[in-house]
């Protein structure tokens, strides 16, 4: 299961990577045509951070 020093959802990092994409203006459907789902990205940068964390 998921481990974080810092609480935080998958939704938090939705609405702060949305945010960011808007002020640097890319448009939502510009993202959503490129990833299947946020979600799924969000979900893949997580997976990473775990494996990276655990090998050191």
């Amino acid at each position: 299961m998921w481990r974080w020093k810092i609480p935080i959802t998958i939704g938090d990092l939705k609405d702060q990577l949305m945010t960011a994409a808007e002020k640097a203006g890319i448009d939502a459907d510009e993202i959503n045509g490129e990833v299947e789902t946020v979600f799924e990205l969000l979900l893949e940068v997580m997976r990473r951070r775990q494996v990276r964390e655990a090998g050191h």
